[in-house]
């Protein structure tokens, strides 16, 4: 498999596939944060399969090990939260899929219309990584539209291949596909 079926079907391997070939290169997928005492630490959650896949690339185009997603200091909570407003920033440790208290104010600040997400989790993803807090109103606006749009996310193979009709026999599909590309990737045959 060359180099251009790689970056065409890359998008078949799922988390577990991607990690295997992240720890044979050293390439890092772990999104990690700048503690109070100056300490890089894990933040114990996995950076987005588009940056993972985007560094996996890397490597096999220039042999360049891309940068970890490092949230700075200033985005992480420190001090726990009481009182939740619309003026209120969202720092990493608040913001929590399936909180009650968030997402009440979350849909009162968008007609009902907000939904815990995928979303919402690339603006906050994308937002901590460049160091920048938003508040719950400015985070409101932002998913109000960026949930009007309808995004490719190559990422997402299935519902790609769903969307074009292309899931007949998809399983076994998806792991002939991966494991041509594990392979070609470890043999670094291109």
């Amino acid at each position: 498999m060359n180099l251009d079926s790689i970056n065409k079907n890359i998008y078949y391997l799922n988390l577990k596939e991607l990690k295997l070939l992240c720890d044979i290169h050293k390439i890092p997928y772990k999104i990690l944060y700048k503690s109070r005492d100056g300490k890089i630490k894990n933040t114990g959650i996995l950076d987005r399969k588009e940056k993972i896949i985007q560094r996996i690339l890397l490597f096999l185009k220039e042999r360049k090990i891309g940068k970890p997603t490092l949230f700075p200091q200033n985005v992480i909570l420190q001090t726990e939260i009481t009182n939740l407003t619309p003026k209120e920033k969202i720092y990493f440790g608040l913001y929590k899929n399936g909180n009650k208290e968030i997402l009440e104010l979350l849909k009162s600040l968008t007609e009902s219309k907000f939904k815990f997400g995928a979303t919402a989790q690339l603006i906050l993803l994308d937002s901590w990584a460049k160091g920048k807090l938003l508040t719950f109103q400015e985070f409101s606006q932002i998913w109000l539209k960026e949930s009007q749009k309808k995004i490719s996310h190559p990422e997402w193979a299935y519902l790609s291949d769903l969307a074009n009709g292309n899931v007949k026999d998809w399983k076994n599909k998806r792991s002939e596909i991966a494991k041509e590309v594990i392979e070609s990737i470890k043999k670094q045959s291109f």
